[in-house]
């Protein structure tokens, strides 16, 4: 959920269909993890705390889908800003949810709550852990990876501001990738404004 928030977030700020790559990823995958967690989670006994996870997922999702929407027919950034902040809410809630699952999770396995009696439940109980890390350590590469994405965005926004009022630009080292391209398309701007 967390790369396919940054890739609307991402669309919603800059209106390049681009962004919008790490949302359809995972929408063409949500089914299918959704099934592995469901799977994972038969042994453990937290089926109840996945289901508010799938729960928020499902809000989150619902929520993105608005953002792109609107983003699509061409809605401004104070009709764009509820629903963005919606869709964070949504998250936070979200990364509280995985967390305290984790946390019931080693909890359990502390006290022995959970007794695995076969090699095969304990493969399932080692693909939840995994599911769970995994999860975890993408929100938090995508955390990362978006935080770096919104601040170069808002430069870029900023920048087009200071061209539209005919002032001097502001610009971050090459970069090497789509936003030094945007770089070099205002600055071309700039130039044949002067």
């Amino acid at each position: 959920a967390l790369n396919a928030e940054t890739g609307v977030r991402g669309f919603a700020l800059t209106r390049d269909a681009t962004f919008l790559h790490p949302y359809y990823a995972v929408v063409s995958h949500r089914l299918r993890d959704e099934q592995s967690l469901h799977s994972a989670v038969l042994v453990s006994g937290s089926r109840v705390r996945v289901h508010k996870i799938l729960a928020l997922v499902d809000s989150e999702f619902a929520s993105l889908t608005r953002v792109r929407s609107l983003t699509t027919s061409g809605a401004t950034e104070e009709q764009l800003l509820v629903p963005l902040k919606t869709g964070k809410s949504v998250m936070d809630r979200l990364r509280a949810q995985i967390s305290s699952l984790e946390t019931y999770e080693t909890k359990k396995e502390l006290v022995g709550k959970s007794q695995i009696a076969t090699f095969e439940d304990e493969v399932t109980a080692g693909e939840l852990v995994g599911l769970l890390l995994s999860i975890v350590g993408a929100m938090l590469g995508a955390s990362y990876f978006s935080r770096s994405v919104t601040r170069r965005l808002r430069i870029a926004v900023r920048n087009a501001h200071r061209l539209g009022q005919g002032e001097a630009l502001e610009f971050e080292s090459p970069s090497g990738d789509e936003f030094e391209e945007m770089d070099t398309a205002l600055r071309n701007a700039e130039l044949q404004l002067r």
